[in-house]
């Protein structure tokens, strides 16, 4: 017997059992995977007599009543209560009649596609079903009616090993026809074992049927469940699917009829479809209904409710095929039920468009879009421009957008608010104090000026931080008291939208200024201490031992006496004496500060000279006796002291003079080996000594140290004049510094101040190319500190230090300004000179930053940068910030022009903090490093051409990244071109850096000297001495 004949026996059997045993029993498997138990879970057990909703596994979506009493209508598997192992559940429904729309669902979802259908009884696995209740729902109309029957039923994974997934090639075919049977083995984690499984096919009933491999041929009609079997984990599992043959008719063709053709959003069509055969003869076959769009329909059997307007499908589709056929209804809008207004953009900036969308709707949604009038609105009216649904205000603020529809008599409105943002900031226009005043009388000044706002309202005003009021018409005036140097002025407009924007003044109070060519006097200051003094000691006595070496060399054996004596005409005596080396421990030098210069002692000790005397005396027959002795002239000590007088002449070089020399030596000692005639060998050598040892003695060593030490002195301290020259784009500088005055005191050293001059060019102080003609630089001429032995302000001691004015510097910066480096025309090749890349100077780049700027120039014209500073850069060693050092620039101003036409300018307040130190280079030598922090900077927009604006990014990115390349690129190359002071073969360790002075207005380098790595040792070629080499004559010392 087929199964579906099984099923139909099968609930009753169970009810027999019950009532039998009154307990549960195991059935025989209800599909290939699946075993019922009805008292399993007690969710699903129906007390109501089968075929009803106890309301204890209710889906909540529908209730008892949701199932109509049919008896058209049998549900034989699943039964009620089942509990199914596994995820397959075997599905058998009997339709009696031919129903309207027939549908089978659980949970709510159809399985009708996953079912075979034949002769009124849908059938056939369902699968991938959750484990936990579920709920089947078969139901159909009959004359218009809908009927419903329902089971409720569970599936459990307890106990499940697996199943065999049966896919036919066709579910309905012809006697004597084939059907390819593919599957898919599970295990019970739901894992694909196929390729380890070994499956063989049956069928049900097995006659009638052959089969070859995974093809099967029906020779016979019949309905045929095709099994495949297969173990999987040591257990036996099933799966199925099923194949109608020779049963079913062939449905050629499907039509289908819906009347009216033409209805209004909300009313019912009645379809009725017409099923044909292989014969072209109609036949009783069961249809179901759909919509294309589905949206808004209600389809209840041949009875289908359209709310979605439009050219509606409704087709018709002949159950258990895919033979359809379709009608077309025009479904028109219903009565005018609703009105949508939007606006796009919304929120808009002022002066920019927005689209406004008028949707007018029936009670279902569906648009109305001829409409009798349409017609827009705004309040405020004034200051908005509306051109068919294109709003464009003028205006900041909320705008009330009202929308009017009219049709078919009805009127609707709807409205909308259009936030209208104002990004512009506030005008700022400044009348006093003229940009870049060079004020040097009155400190009063005047801050005046008006503030408007063209689409909002100036709220507040701020000049320097402090609140400044206006009247009606934006006036305002304030009072400033000038302070010495760069004062400048940042006016800060905040408008009722919180934009914010800036204009700025500069003026430069110089009451007192260096002018222009003059020299500044007392720039510089080198202080040593006197440990910095023995650091030149070294220098000192390398240098003596090294000339004294030179000198000597070669001079031995050296004859200093040759002497022949007679008496009444008779020769008595011949002798020589030769010296034949000269020794004494190495020359040591000694420096102290005095008062007016410095003190040397040189000193050196066990001064030997060895020699060797021939010589002869004779009898009265004129015999000579020939004798040879050696002798040793011992000086244990010997001293020199002077002072060497330091000055500076008016040439600004330094004079190093000798005074209160004086020299002393211990008792020369003679030691001679004995001989003969001791007596005038002794008075011989008292000749030797007071000829040879006193010229050794102050005929050389002392002529010789007082002879290199002054010069050296004056060589080692005349290289602190700190001059230097240097060239940058194109531009060429030099700054000479030499000595104005000295002052030594034995207390806290030597001071050796500086005066410089800097200068450009050819040194004519002519003004460069659109710079402004000053008369000078900023000049403080504040006190420089006293130094003493230690770093100020610490314990810690140094050898040498440095200090550095602010007006040195500010000239420095000031010649810069004038020579016209501050005021070049750049473009994108003088950039690249310069050694700056990624700036595209051209209309079409710097369009994104001025809106109207392509509409005036196009995409391609080149834009040249015009820098125009009024005033020079100021530096400032002690901000009122707590910065260490910052340069400011008052009305930097920047000029953009196109086909020789300026369109914009642009003027700028740029604070920038510096910072100021050493650096240790890969050569291992100390150099001046610059580097800056982040930049303050306030810009002013001006002399705008018309039609050309400036938006947010301009000041936010453009402008800044420009400005944080190119200034510190053009001042902070020149800083660095300061050198480390250095003596001959020593520089200056720098150890500590540091603000001094009462005003703190002197940058103070302090360390130790130490030798130059590679530096060659200094001789005394090096030194200005004439005929040095004389010093040591053989011809003096014989004499």
């Amino acid at each position: 017997m087929p199964r579906k004949d099984i099923y139909r026996l099968l609930p009753f059997a169970l009810l027999l059992l019950l009532l039998i045993t009154g307990c549960s029993n195991s059935g025989e498997s209800q599909a290939r995977t699946g075993i019922d138990d009805d008292d399993n879970s007690g969710l699903l057990d129906d007390d109501n007599g089968g075929g009803g909703d106890d309301d204890q596994s209710d889906d909540d979506q529908t209730d008892d009543d949701d199932t109509v009493p049919s008896n058209n209508i049998v549900i034989e598997a699943p039964t009620e209560g089942q509990i199914i192992v596994g995820p397959v559940v075997f599905v058998h429904v009997q339709y009696l009649g031919t129903p309207e729309n027939p549908d089978i669902a659980i949970d709510g979802t159809s399985v009708l596609d996953q079912l075979v259908y034949t002769g009124g009884i849908f059938y056939g696995n369902v699968l991938n079903m959750a484990e936990g209740p579920h709920k089947l729902t078969a139901s159909g109309y009959y004359s218009g009616n809908l009927e419903k029957k329902s089971v409720n039923f569970g599936n459990t994974m307890e106990n499940y090993h697996g199943y065999i997934q049966v896919t036919l090639s066709s579910r309905s075919i012809n006697a004597g026809g084939q059907v390819t049977a593919s599957w898919v083995v599970y295990d019970a984690d739901g894992q694909d074992v196929t390729s380890q499984t070994s499956v063989t096919l049956s069928t049900d009933p097995t006659t009638g049927v052959t089969i070859n491999g995974n093809v099967l041929t029906f020779a016979q009609a019949g309905q045929f469940e095709v099994i495949a079997t297969g173990e999987v984990d040591g257990f036996t599992v099933t799966g199925s699917d099923f194949v109608v043959v020779g049963i079913n008719p062939t449905i050629k063709r499907v039509t289908v009829e819906c009347n009216p053709s033409t209805i209004t959003a909300g009313e019912t069509v009645t379809c009725s479809a017409t099923v044909y055969d292989s014969n072209n003869q109609v036949i009783d076959w069961p249809v179901t209904y759909s919509v294309n769009p589905p949206d808004g329909a209600t389809i209840e059997g041949s009875e289908i409710t359209l709310t979605h307007a439009g050219n509606i499908e409704i087709i018709g589709t002949a159950v258990g095929t895919q033979k359809s056929g379709s009608d077309h209804v025009t479904v028109e809008p219903g009565a005018v039920d609703g009105i949508a207004l939007t606006l796009d953009p919304n929120p808009v900036v002022v002066l920019e468009s927005s689209t406004a969308t008028v949707n007018v709707v029936d009670e279902y949604g569906n648009p109305i879009s001829e409409l009798e009038q349409m017609e827009l609105t705004t309040q405020p009216s004034e200051g908005v421009t509306i051109l068919d649904n294109t709003i464009t205000p003028a205006i900041a603020g909320d705008i009330i957008v009202t929308a009017t529809a009219t049709y078919q008599g009805h009127v609707r409105q709807d409205q909308e608010i259009l936030s209208v943002t104002d990004p512009y900031p506030p005008i700022i226009n400044l009348t006093s104090p003229e940009r870049g005043q060079f004020i040097t009388s009155t400190s009063a000044l005047n801050v005046q000026g008006t503030v408007t706002d063209e689409y909002g309202e100036v709220e507040e005003l701020y000049i320097n931080d402090q609140s400044v009021s206006f009247d009606y018409l934006g006036r305002f005036q304030k009072n400033f008291t000038l302070y010495y140097g760069l004062n400048t002025f940042v006016v800060r407009a905040v408008d009722n939208f919180g934009n914010e924007s800036y204009a700025t003044a500069s003026a430069m109070f110089a009451p007192t200024y260096l002018a222009n060519g003059a020299t500044l006097d007392q720039a510089i200051s080198a202080h040593l201490n006197q440990t910095g003094l023995d650091s030149l000691e070294p220098i000192i006595e390398e240098l003596i031992a090294s000339t004294i070496g030179e000198a000597i060399g070669g001079l031995f054996p050296l004859s200093i006496f040759n002497e022949t004596y007679e008496l009444w005409g008779v020769q008595i005596f011949h002798g020589e004496a030769w010296i034949d080396s000269v020794s004494f421990a190495p020359i040591n030098t000694e420096l102290s500060v005095i008062n007016g210069g410095i003190h040397l002692l040189g000193s050196t000790t066990n001064l030997v000279a060895n020699g060797h005397l021939v010589y002869e005396f004779f009898d009265k027959s004129g015999r000579p006796q020939k004798s040879t002795t050696n002798f040793a002239i011992t000086v244990p000590w010997f001293h020199l002291d002077a002072d060497l007088l330091v000055s500076a002449d008016v040439n600004g070089d330094l004079q190093v003079t000798l005074a209160n020399v004086a020299s002393t030596w211990d008792t020369i000692q003679v030691s001679i080996d004995e001989g003969l005639f001791g007596d005038v060998l002794s008075w011989l050598l008292e000749n030797l000594i007071n000829s040879f040892a006193t010229s050794l003695l102050q005929g050389f060593i002392e002529d010789t140290i007082m002879t290199l030490v002054p010069p050296f002195i004056q060589l080692a301290l005349q290289q602190l004049d700190l001059s230097f020259d240097f060239a940058f784009g194109g531009f060429n500088y030099l700054m000479a510094a030499n000595f104005s005055s000295v002052s030594f005191n034995p207390t806290y050293g030597a001071d050796l101040w500086l005066r410089t001059d800097i200068s450009y060019g050819d040194g004519g102080w002519a003004p460069g190319p659109h710079v402004v003609n000053l008369p000078g630089s900023l000049y403080t001429n504040n006190p420089a500190p006293t130094l003493g032995p230690n770093v100020p302000g610490t314990t810690t001691p140094y050898d040498f230090g440095v200090l550095l004015s602010d007006d040195v510097i500010n000239r420095l910066l000031y010649v810069i300004y004038r020579s016209g480096l501050l005021s070049l025309d750049l473009d994108e090749e003088t950039l690249e000179q310069f050694g700056i890349s990624g700036f595209e100077l051209t209309t079409g780049a710097l369009g994104v930053f001025f809106p109207g700027l392509w509409a005036e120039y196009g995409m391609n014209e080149p834009v040249i940068l015009k820098m125009r500073p009024p005033l020079p850069p100021a530096f400032i060693i002690n901000p009122a910030k707590g910065l260490a050092t910052e340069i400011q620039l008052g009305d930097f101003t920047l000029e953009f022009s196109s086909q020789d036409e300026t369109w914009a300018k642009i003027s700028m307040a740029i604070y920038l903090p510096t910072d100021i130190n050493i650096a240790d280079g890969a050569d291992g030598q100390q150099y001046i490093s610059v580097t800056f922090g982040e930049i303050e900077m306030y810009s002013d927009l001006y002399e705008v051409k018309e039609g050309i604006r400036a938006n947010e990014d301009l000041f936010e990115t453009f402008l800044p990244t420009l400005v944080e390349t190119l200034v510190p690129m053009l001042l902070g190359s020149i800083l660095e071109e300061f050198p480390i002071p250095s003596f001959e073969g020593f520089t200056l360790n720098v150890e500590a850096f540091k603000k001094v002075g009462a005003a703190m207005d002197w940058i103070g380098l302090f360390g130790s000297l130490v030798e130059v790595k590679g530096s060659r040792a200094l001789t005394v070629d090096d030194l200005d001495i004439t005929n040095w080499r004389s010093l040591l004559p053989p011809d003096e010392i014989a004499r």
